[in-house]
């Protein structure tokens, strides 16, 4: 049975307040809760621990915690968790997704069933709605329930984000982070429900999935566009 709405996450909060954190921690945790270790000997056995090290389950109730050097063991870690992102990931398996590669897949299924994660990207920024760019995401983020797609908007204010996609949004997520404590604490706003929703998470299992100083790209035809403008070489 499908959804009624498209699931789409909009976080949002200054710089250093979670929200990448926040938003690779879903996927990341959707993904291992699915996964499984697969040995040599053909043996799969679900994971159920992944930090500080991971761990899996027995047939017969048993523990094992995976080596540090499982890959050369030959143990593998497989989800069917599709993933989709506009930065890094490490860790699991992903697909990088730049305007270009969403644009080349607009009329393909290889963008459905899956998390889609965007982090503070010119692809949603709304200034770009009028553009043929805008108009593109536009059209994309009018197929999100239809894609099945779990789509997570990450932006310093909500305001930033293209209007079609604030309309949209199914869950508004305020992020706040407690360096000392090494603590996010999220203030959920979901659409239709009056009571907001506060709950807090320990950052430090999900520090190792992404580059939290990886600089997201501005496209190269926007690059060029604004070199014109100011008649740089």
């Amino acid at each position: 049975m499908f959804d009624a709405e498209a699931d789409i996450r909009i976080l949002t909060g200054p710089q250093g307040s979670g929200k990448s954190m926040t938003g690779v921690a879903y996927p990341v945790d959707d993904y291992f809760e699915k996964a499984k270790a697969i040995f040599p000997s053909g043996k799969q056995y679900p994971i159920i621990g992944t930090f500080p090290y991971y761990l899996c389950k027995t047939n017969d109730g048993r523990i094992l915690k995976l080596p540090n050097d499982y890959r050369t063991r030959g143990i593998r870690i497989e989800s069917p968790v599709k993933i989709f992102a506009n930065f890094k990931l490490f860790g699991l398996k992903y697909i990088y997704t730049d305007m270009k590669m969403m644009i080349q897949n607009m009329n393909s299924p290889l963008i459905t069933d899956a998390w889609f994660l965007i982090d503070e990207s010119f692809m949603i920024d709304k200034r770009n709605s009028m553009t043929q760019v805008g108009k593109i995401v536009a059209q994309f983020s009018a197929t999100i329930r239809k894609r099945r797609l779990h789509l997570v908007i990450m932006v310093q204010y909500k305001s930033f984000a293209e209007l079609r996609l604030r309309i949209f949004a199914t869950q508004t997520i305020l992020c706040e982070y407690d360096k000392r404590m090494g603590v996010v604490t999220l203030t959920i706003s979901k659409k239709g429900e009056k009571r907001k929703q506060t709950v807090s998470y320990n950052s430090m299992q999900y520090r190792r999935y992404y580059d939290t100083y990886e600089l997201i790209p501005i496209p190269e035809h926007v690059i060029e566009r604004a070199k014109a403008l100011v008649g740089a070489e």
